[in-house]
Formats: C-alpha cells, structure tokens, sequence
C-alpha cells in the first residue's frame, strides 16, 4: 500500500510543475496582433504576413525570463530524481515535463529565427510524419480530409444559422445555461468575452473565455 508521505511528495512536485508552467503562454509568445491580421484581410489574403525575424516578437515580450524558467525546471527535475529515485514511474513522467517545458521555452526564445521551426518539430511533429511505416503523411491526410469536407460551407448552410446574437448576448445565455448545469458543484460558472484569446475557448474551474 502506498503511503500518505509518498502522495504528499507527488503532490509537491506536482504543484511545482503547474506553478512553473503557469506564465509560459505558448500560444500568447507567438501570436501576430491586429495589425498583421488588418493588413492580411486587406491583401485579400493574397499576400503572406509580413512578419519578419526575432525584432518583430521582440515587440511581444515574453512574461518571464527564460533562462531563470529553465534553470527553475531543471531544478525540479534534480529534486525529483533525488526525492523519487530514477526508476520512479511517476517521477519519470514529471521528470519529462520538465524537459518539455524546457523545450517550449527554448522555441519561445528562439521566435523569428530558424530554430524555432527545429524546436516545433520536436515538440509537436511535422506535415511529413506518418502513423506507420508506407502511410500516408499527415499532410496527405489533411488534403484528402480538406478535399472531402470543402462543400460544406456552401451546401450545409440553413436558416439557424444566421447570427442573431452578439457576442455578449451569446455568453450571457451561455452562462445561464452552465451555471443551471453545475449549480450542484456549489460555484457559479462565468463566461467572458476576450478579445486576446488565441485558441476558441479557454477553460479555467469556474470561468469560460470565449
């Protein structure tokens, strides 16, 4: 049976790592801004975004020092080698989130520059990966699936689909709805309009950026 000191160690480690992690923003460090979505549009989408080596990102600083965050991360992964031994299950696996961070913040670091793309690949894989040996790539995957589903916006278009509320009337409803669905859980659920948000959706315990 596994004691309550082992849980209390996995824990620590645990909170560490989400603490650690929490101002690296992956999404927030490469984003472009207004300006470079304005002058896309007004291109006609013909003309690629001027974006242009490390100056460019140096106008969206990231919201940590990434030398002192790695040297954090690799920090953690010493005190859990030294605390869970090297055959830990567990331990192994936070040990590789710290060197994934690591990587994440070396690809954050090299923004703009040809090492961003070496690091992405290492991290997330590329167009020209493959599930098995002889399969397609997943670039070729893409273009059959792009291919398949191209008629949908223009044959699966109905009348409910028009948009009849604005963005805070959406959320509001929303929130009615999410707060009716959880009141058990003793916390009510809020929904937010964010006009930064990169991703669709970002969820946090008791709060829905949309």
């Amino acid at each position: 049976m596994i004691n309550k000191k082992y849980h209390q160690v996995i824990r620590k480690f645990s909170e560490r790592i989400v603490s650690a992690k929490e101002p690296v923003e992956v999404l927030d460090g490469v984003k472009w801004g207004d300006t470079v979505e304005r002058a896309f549009f007004k291109s006609g989408c013909k003309e690629l975004p001027h974006v242009r080596g490390p100056e460019f990102y140096a106008q969206n600083p990231l919201k940590f020092d990434p030398d002192k965050k790695i040297n954090e991360f690799n920090e953690i992964e010493r005190d859990i080698s030294r605390e869970l031994g090297q055959f830990n299950n567990v331990g192994a696996l936070m040990q590789r989130m710290c060197r994934e961070y690591c990587t994440v913040i070396e690809m954050l670091k090299a923004r703009g520059t040809p090492h961003f793309a070496r690091y992405a690949k290492q991290l997330y894989g590329s167009s020209g990966d493959t599930f098995y040996a002889g399969s397609p790539t997943l670039n070729d995957l893409a273009v059959l699936i792009s291919n398949t589903l191209s008629f949908i916006a223009t044959q699966t278009e109905m009348g409910s689909d028009q948009k009849i509320y604005t963005s805070e009337e959406a959320a509001n409803i929303l929130g009615q709805r999410l707060s009716q669905y959880f009141e058990d859980e003793g916390e009510k659920t809020y929904v937010k309009v964010s006009d930064d948000l990169t991703a669709d959706a970002a969820m946090c315990p008791c709060n829905l950026k949309i």
